[in-house]
């Protein structure tokens, strides 16, 4: 007889994608467009991707480091508002090895969605609507991923310290 104890299958980049409720009321606040279709888009993205992650919540954070500490990476989409205690968390489990990925609301930011983007290395200079169709370039390995973008599209501007690393770029349309 032949026995077989399953273990179970752990990601060896276990991930994390926050779903913040003071993130929706800021981008409903600012009038930045519909926070829950945007979200699902984000989702949307993810899963046609296939990418495995679990759902934190504002609450998840303000539970602090030890929630916090499974994930390598915690993704931080739309960023325009979180809560103060989110921020500390945050900043123990950026002390602690982990990584942050963040992507713009297009919105202001506040002085804690700021302090978190400060943690990445990165800073909005501004904001600008796209003049002419750009392309948004993941440059991963072996096969990069790109989006094309509309113009009129408003994206960010930010300055990278060299201490972080960016990881996706915009093109035009001669790939500059």
């Amino acid at each position: 007889s032949i026995f077989v104890i399953a273990q179970p299958a752990l990601a060896e980049s276990p991930l994390a994608v926050l779903k913040s409720d003071k993130t929706a009321q800021a981008y409903g606040d600012q009038h930045l467009g519909n926070f829950e279709e945007d979200w699902l888009s984000f989702k949307q993205t993810l899963e046609t991707a296939d990418v495995r992650y679990d759902l934190l919540s504002d609450d998840d954070l303000k539970a602090g480091l030890e929630h916090l500490a499974p994930y390598k990476v915690i993704v931080l989409p739309l960023l325009t508002d979180l809560p103060a205690e989110a921020v500390f968390a945050l900043t123990e489990y950026v002390k602690a090895g982990g990584k942050l990925l963040v992507t713009d609301s297009g919105g202001i930011p506040s002085q804690s969605a700021e302090a978190v983007l400060k943690l990445t290395g990165a800073t909005v200079t501004k904001h600008t609507s796209m003049p002419e169709i750009r392309k948004l370039v993941w440059s991963r390995q072996p096969t990069p991923v790109s989006s094309d973008f509309a113009v009129g599209t408003l994206y960010a501007d930010v300055a990278v310290a060299s201490s972080a690393q960016a990881v996706a770029n915009w093109q035009d349309a001669n790939g500059a």
